[in-house]
């Protein structure tokens, strides 16, 4: 996974198995670095990537800019078949 951005912090809030494959899809958040006079604003976002059996995500598979973790979560439960939490 090559993330095309600056990140101030990056953390995995959870993971989910997708049912009948081995890939999951994990939620992060993050907070990205702003520029000029935002740049003392923290900024807290959501993105959501599906990972290969190998734990590989293509760049079509990340899906940045999510402001809530509530609609990153609704978007991997729609987009993808998710199956229980991964511990």
């Amino acid at each position: 996974m090559k993330l095309e951005c600056f990140f101030k912090y990056l953390k995995q809030i959870t993971s989910y198995h997708v049912i009948g494959t081995y890939e999951t899809v994990y939620i992060y958040e993050y907070s990205a670095k702003r520029p000029w006079q935002l740049a003392d604003r923290e900024l807290i976002l959501y993105m959501v990537v599906k990972a290969n059996k190998d734990n590989f995500a293509e760049n079509k598979f990340i899906k940045k800019g999510f402001y809530t973790f509530g609609q990153a979560k609704d978007y991997a439960k729609n987009t993808y078949n998710l199956g229980r939490e991964l511990g």
